[in-house]
């Protein structure tokens, strides 16, 4: 902890104590306690609330996803190759090189697998969730899906959220245990998994169940309003998209 400031070792701490133990039953004197501090109001001083803490977190290992994204996206465009499979490998691959990441990749996946189910700690609420590179991918990927009604589509999208984190979370924990699968192995079935969950039309049993929907094509700045918020998809439509 040498040369780290009192913020750093207060992230670091979080990290670990969320990740072993969950985000809503670590406190904050816990982690002051944990990360060094004799004052048990430091992470209180330095982040203000649990969900502050939470996102400084996620942002300071998503940061360097979000880049990767954006060079990826912008190879594949110049390739003219934005077909929904290389799409879902550049959503997919930065996140399980995070389990290689010894300055607390694991740990990020974790924690980013409880907020994909969390109620308190959503995942998408995370300012970064609004960046370039996440919104460039996500309709790059949502123009594959156009046919598909907008409330399918929500479901689709936080779905694959959850089977992203929550999937790759688990393989962390068994990684190099006795039957289980090679990395490239797992990362390449949870490519084809995802495009799965995108790509299959819903059955007309499911379409007879949306009563009342206006099944015409969905846009992606409704779909935005739905997940993220009138704001995001006022930024998206600044950025002309």
């Amino acid at each position: 902890m040498g040369g780290e400031s009192t913020r750093e070792q207060i992230i670091r701490a979080a990290e670990r104590l969320f990740a072993e133990r969950t985000i809503d039953s670590v406190s904050l004197s816990e982690i002051a306690t944990q990360a060094g501090q004799k004052n048990r109001s430091a992470t209180h001083y330095h982040f203000g609330d649990k969900k502050t803490l939470v996102h400084a977190i996620v942002t300071r290992h998503s940061e360097a996803i979000e880049a990767q994204w954006s060079a990826n996206l912008a190879l594949l465009e110049r390739q003219n190759n934005t077909e929904m499979r290389p799409l879902i490998e550049t959503l997919v691959y930065p996140v399980m090189d995070k389990l290689d990441d010894p300055d607390g990749g694991p740990q990020y996946v974790e924690i980013c697998a409880q907020m994909a189910t969390s109620h308190t700690f959503p995942l998408l609420e995370v300012p970064l969730s609004w960046s370039p590179g996440v919104l460039k991918l996500s309709h790059l990927v949502l123009k594959k899906t156009s046919s598909l009604p907008l409330s399918v589509l929500r479901m689709r999208v936080e779905r694959v959220i959850v089977l992203l984190y929550c999937g790759v979370a688990r393989f962390g924990r068994f990684k190099g245990s006795r039957g289980a699968p090679s990395v490239d192995v797992y990362r390449d079935d949870l490519v084809d998994c995802i495009a799965a969950v995108m790509s299959v039309p819903p059955a007309e049993q499911t379409r007879g169940r949306l009563k009342g929907f206006d099944a015409r094509t969905a846009t992606f700045e409704t779909l935005l309003v739905g997940l993220f918020g009138r704001a995001v998809a006022a930024i998206h439509g600044r950025r002309g998209q």
